[in-house]
């Protein structure tokens, strides 16, 4: 299990927040490869919220647009704001910038979280890999 040793300036402001790099998923990516495609690998650097309390992570929607992503299924989730709600579920890496920890083919939601000015949610689903020290 890797360890991640991080450290925030202004937690108080920016709260629990890591740099991270998303890309398309391992698996895409060997997809692409193996049909021949040698296009430059999109990727999004960001500062992701840790989010103990969520099962699941999540980015913007914007994030996958960026990334060109396809979705790869859907799924219904509750959050504090809504009950029950659809979404759809997309395949990403996500590198840790700070410790080069990559965490492949991570399952995640795409939701609006831009106005909360954050990218994404890093949740338990990713957490479970690691050790935040």
């Amino acid at each position: 299990m890797p360890c991640v040793s991080y450290q925030r300036p202004d937690l108080s402001r920016e709260g629990p927040t890591i740099a991270v790099i998303v890309r398309p998923s391992s698996a895409f990516l060997s997809a692409q490869k193996e049909q021949g495609s040698d296009a430059e690998v999109p990727s999004v650097r960001s500062l992701m919220l840790v989010d103990t309390g969520a099962s699941g992570s999540a980015v913007d929607h914007e994030v996958i647009e960026r990334l060109g992503l396809q979705p790869t299924g859907a799924l219904s989730i509750a959050t504090p704001s809504h009950d029950h709600h659809d979404v759809l579920t997309y395949d990403i890496d996500l590198i840790i910038e700070d410790n080069r920890v990559h965490i492949a083919d991570v399952p995640v939601f795409a939701i609006g979280l831009k106005k909360q000015g954050i990218p994404g949610l890093i949740g338990r689903d990713v957490l479970k890999h690691m050790l935040l020290v």
